[in-house]
């Protein structure tokens, strides 16, 4: 990870966090090892104590500025957004799946405009599992990850 990528702040952290906060973290290689044990759980805390505000202070229990409209709630968007925090083969794989997605969804398109040469064309069942099938191991776990999340954002919007 790069330093570009370990600075970034998410809009949660932006929420939870305060200017004192991050003071007291860059402190933190500088203290005993009893110490950092003490200010280190000191800011977690604190940091958890702003989440659960966060969630009361609105009556739905969403917080707010981290929510999006569901038309802007897409797992190509997600996944544009992760990839912002991830390391380089992360995003390579992210840009694979995304370009695969976009990909499965002109081909969706394609078969609503003309289901009988869709069939004629290309009669894979499910696309995913196909492109699973071709990936190495490792990318096939990370796939599956990445299947299992965009199947939590599907079922939460």
């Amino acid at each position: 990870m790069n330093e570009d990528q370990t600075l970034r702040m998410t809009e949660l952290d932006h929420l939870i966090g305060s200017h004192r906060m991050q003071l007291l973290k860059a402190a933190l290689p500088y203290m005993k090892i009893p110490q950092q044990k003490v200010f280190s759980l000191m800011v977690k805390f604190t940091e958890l104590e702003r989440t659960a505000e966060l969630f009361n202070e609105n009556e739905s229990g969403q917080v707010g500025i981290c929510s999006l409209d569901e038309a802007s709630a897409s797992p190509i968007d997600m996944l544009n957004t992760l990839k912002t925090y991830a390391n380089e083969p992360e995003q390579d794989f992210i840009d694979l799946m995304v370009n695969f997605m976009q990909g499965a969804s002109l081909y969706r398109s394609f078969k609503e405009e003309f289901p009988e040469k869709a069939e004629k064309e290309n009669p894979l069942s499910n696309p995913f599992e196909h492109l699973k099938a071709l990936l190495p191991p490792e990318q096939q776990s990370r796939f599956e990850d990445i299947q299992m999340m965009m199947q939590m954002v599907q079922q939460f919007s």
